[in-house]
């Protein structure tokens, strides 16, 4: 029999087919949030409001406070801003779990089934994989959507308090302020969206094992082998998912699985082991110098860095723990 397809291909091949459609339906929604303080726009004219204010307060010797007028204003405009943002939230959102169910529906079989091999595979109906996995008509979904522009003005108007408690110049006040303003609303548009495509995928490739039992024993979960993954994610990797049950991840999670086919084994090196092989460079990129130190000496392991919590929306999901956490384990 061909072998299955290597697990550190596999996340290539899941990456390479849900990130071009992930390009797809996002870019629209992420280009609309970057551009709200563009040129000419109301937020635009804040800004450069502000920023001459800060060199006024500069020069008398004076900081951006927390409750000035302009930042107050500045606040309320770009609440008002995101406000509008929702129908393209909800619409970008409902595009990116179309595309995971029809991913998922290609992904299952090539990850599981080796090449050239012809055994009977069950192919769940969509649309009855797209109920499983629309998140969009949760409640608390709703109340994400609803909440999503307060939360962004609030983690602004926390960073301008920051400033102003750590005695930072109103000019780096103003320009921390814009890049915030420019930068925030669409990295939390994109976390979440990426979350929703990776979770749905996961429940989606999970619906998809479980219709195929028949010649499934169980999926195995694989995370990705870089300088992005988290202890934990290594720590889980190559772990057993019993049929029907999906990968919990956190978010922006990119762990996945494959099916194992009754009477064959899948040969999965552990994380640990894998880090064991990599250079001192790469494991303090993943565990931190502190974190590196203590691994290496024994006095914490991978799976100390394992944790979940429940999320509002998506349910179970994982958690990496800091160091601290992980060394009183």
């Amino acid at each position: 029999m061909t072998s299955p397809i290597r697990p550190q291909n596999a996340r290539k091949l899941v990456e390479a087919l849900i990130d071009r459609a992930y390009a797809r339906d996002v870019t629209g929604l992420i280009r609309a949030l970057t551009g709200l303080g563009g040129a000419g726009t109301a937020l635009e004219k804040r800004l450069k409001a502000l920023e001459r204010k800060a060199i006024l307060l500069e020069n008398a010797g004076r900081r951006l406070r927390p409750d000035d007028p302009i930042v107050k204003r500045l606040l309320s405009e770009l609440d008002d801003a995101l406000r509008v943002q929702r129908g393209n939230l909800n619409q970008t959102a409902q595009q990116v779990l179309l595309h995971t169910e029809r991913a998922a529906a290609k992904l299952a079989k090539e990850l599981t089934l080796p090449q050239g091999v012809n055994i009977a595979w069950n192919t769940p109906d969509p649309q009855a994989v797209l109920q499983v996995i629309d998140y969009t008509a949760l409640p608390q979904w709703k109340g994400f959507i609803r909440g999503f522009s307060e939360g962004v003005v609030e983690q602004i108007r926390l960073r301008v308090i920051a400033d102003f408690a750590a005695g930072r110049g109103a000019k780096v006040a103003a320009r921390n302020l814009r890049q915030i303003v420019t930068d925030l609303p669409a990295a939390s548009a994109n976390r979440m969206m990426r979350t929703l495509q990776m979770t749905a995928w996961r429940d989606a490739t999970a619906v998809h094992y479980a219709a195929n039992a028949h010649i499934l024993e169980y999926s195995i979960r694989i995370c990705t082998f870089d300088t992005r993954v988290c202890p934990a994610c290594l720590a889980l990797h190559g772990t057993i998912i019993p049929l029907g049950e999906r990968v919990d991840d956190h978010h922006n999670g990119r762990c996945t699985s494959i099916g194992v086919i009754k009477g064959t084994t899948r040969n999965i090196p552990s994380g640990e082991s894998w880090l064991h092989t990599q250079p001192l460079k790469i494991q303090q990129e993943i565990l931190g110098k502190a974190g590196q130190q203590a691994w290496q000496a024994g006095k914490v392991r991978l799976e100390d860095y394992v944790s979940s919590y429940t999320d509002p929306v998506f349910g179970e999901m994982l958690r990496s723990v800091p160091l601290h956490t992980a060394l009183s384990k």
